[in-house]
């Protein structure tokens, strides 16, 4: 088939894809199946060792599957649902795939170009992406973090925490404080102490004048220390982990992010959450760590669902991370957004 005008005429129909997005190269029908070569651009083809399959690439082989499957109307079928996915062999730079019509799904095989095996997937769903184009088709896909205001009934039972720190707790806390989680392990294993239902770690906000990147590299550190032991001690198996910062997110329209270390954390973290659904509470408190306030993230730990484990404490006040619709929007004539979508990704490393 003839590509040229390829990625502008899928650019028409909603699918603008950037730069190192646009990998398709060859491509070939026979009836049920599309034949193609996709390869990395220059720009990306350097990131292809920090993935199984670079992102890029898979994508670019799926470019395709708009001819297998008859659009009847509305806008394009873009991926859904994947089955029985296999990566073979990482690192490739270029793709020789088979794409083969099953049904209403897609079957794909690809391999490198001496053919040996990189990927496959058995089935794949594809969905229609209406409304794709246009000024109000964008609106509708914009979506915000929106801080909302539940309710929380503090617990009354607030024994079994511990802090993790390096001084006293505060006078009207009767937490026992341990230096390391190395330390609270052993006292737990010797039976010096029950296994805490709680460890408290109190994240430092960083300083007005300090050195920020420096800063952020201690706190997100230490934090991953932390991190890492609690979850190697069998000790505190069934100890909640409760992360505590300050003026790390901006969870009412009157806060302001001042702690950029704590916000780290909060992105570091989030991705733990993930892999240890319910064990990890992430809460930004307004002042110190007080009995009420240790109440309420009490209540938090224990059932984490309703907020998902990530909570701003403001007073009297508990507010959660929901994702919506922006409530407002800046009138078209008078003020123009800004939205950057890089088409760049980069392998994240696991937290645990």
């Amino acid at each position: 088939m003839d590509l040229a005008g390829w990625y502008p005429a899928l650019a028409e129909r909603g699918l603008a894809y950037g730069p190192a997005f646009r990998g398709l190269r060859r491509l070939w029908t026979a009836g049920d199946e599309a034949y193609a070569e996709v390869t990395l651009p220059d720009e990306a083809a350097g990131d292809a060792d920090g993935f199984a399959v670079h992102p890029a690439l898979l994508d670019a082989a799926l470019h395709p599957v708009g001819l297998l499957l008859a659009e009847r109307s509305g806008g394009p079928r873009v991926p859904f649902a994947f089955e029985g996915v296999q990566v073979h062999a990482s690192g490739a730079r270029t793709l020789r795939v088979r794409l083969t019509r099953a049904g209403s799904r897609v079957r794909l095989v690809a391999g490198d170009e001496s053919g040996v095996p990189v990927v496959s997937v058995e089935s794949l769903a594809l969905r229609e992406m209406t409304d794709a184009t246009g000024a109000e088709a964008a609106e509708r896909s914009m979506f915000e973090v929106t801080w909302q205001a539940e309710t929380v009934t503090p617990a009354r039972d607030v024994s079994g925490w511990v802090l993790l720190g390096d001084g006293p707790a505060p006078a009207d806390l009767v937490t026992p404080v341990f230096p390391t989680v190395g330390e609270l392990t052993a006292a737990v294993s010797a039976g010096t102490v029950e296994g805490p239902r709680a460890l408290v770690v109190p994240v430092p906000a960083g300083t007005p004048d300090g050195d920020l990147p420096d800063e952020v590299r201690t706190a997100t550190a230490r934090v991953l220390a932390v991190l890492h032991s609690w979850l190697d001690s069998e000790a505190l198996a069934d100890t909640t982990l409760v992360v505590l910062t300050r003026a790390a997110v901006a969870a009412t329209p009157a806060d302001a992010v001042r702690d950029l270390p704590g916000a780290a954390v909060w992105g570091l973290l989030r991705s733990a959450q993930s892999e240890h659904p319910g064990r990890i509470v992430l809460a930004d408190v307004d002042g110190d760590l007080t009995p009420a306030t240790l109440a309420v993230l009490a209540a938090v730990a224990e059932n984490p669902s309703p907020t998902g484990g990530q909570v701003a404490v403001r007073g009297n006040e508990v507010r959660t991370p929901r994702l919506g619709r922006p409530s407002s929007r800046p009138p078209t004539n008078s003020s123009r957004r800004t939205v950057l979508l890089s088409g760049r990704s980069a392998p994240a490393p696991s937290t645990a």
